[in-house]
């Protein structure tokens, strides 16, 4: 799953101690999980989440470019 947006973005470095980030990495642990995120002050977020379902790899065909 990939959300993205164009909104004011931030330094992550030192804003992703908030509850719903931790809330989005528990959950996506739960299902073997990766979460990456990509952000800039001023240039929005993307949020890539891949989940393996079923004891399968997924194999993750989106690519996040900064």
């Amino acid at each position: 799953m990939l959300i993205s947006d164009n909104g004011t973005g931030s330094d992550i470095l030192k804003d992703l101690n908030g509850v719903g980030i931790k809330n989005i990495k528990s959950t996506a642990g739960l299902f073997n999980g990766t979460v990456t995120i990509i952000s800039k002050p001023g240039r929005g977020y993307k949020l890539k989440v891949a989940l393996c379902l079923n004891d399968h790899q997924i194999v993750d065909y989106l690519p996040l470019a900064g």
